[in-house]
């Protein structure tokens, strides 16, 4: 049979995310569900591909030799736009610009505020 105990024991025991601590250290967490694909190893092998091929910035002529070199090649992530944290104090610029930017629909890649005049410490 099933181990009932152990199975709530490690459900209990099962690392926890709070995403507002993520938030906070600037931490993203993102997954995909293919365990649809286990029964179609083509389609699973085919996907997983994909999505190594999207994250590389690699050409097919210089095959990838092993998952350290792939890690050497994910694309940095593209910085659209970036604004001043704080704004002027006419209340235009920083991260108002930036939500107007964001509502509007039509950035592309990252919209960063700059805090780099007034750091933390975290």
């Amino acid at each position: 049979g099933i181990p009932l105990l152990s199975l709530v024991w490690n459900y209990i025991r099962r690392p926890r995310v709070d995403p507002g601590i993520l938030t906070g250290r600037n931490i993203r967490v993102g997954g995909f569900n293919l365990i649809f694909l286990t029964e179609n190893i083509e389609m699973l092998v085919e996907s997983l591909d994909g999505c190594v091929e999207c994250l590389c910035k690699n050409n097919e002529d210089d095959p990838i030799n092993g998952f350290d070199e792939m890690l050497e090649q994910v694309n940095a992530p593209l910085v659209g736009s970036v604004f001043p944290f704080r704004g002027i104090d006419d209340g235009t610029g920083g991260a108002v610009d930036a939500l107007k930017a964001l509502r509007s629909g039509d950035t592309v890649g990252k919209v960063v505020l700059d805090n780099s005049a007034n750091p933390t410490l975290i």
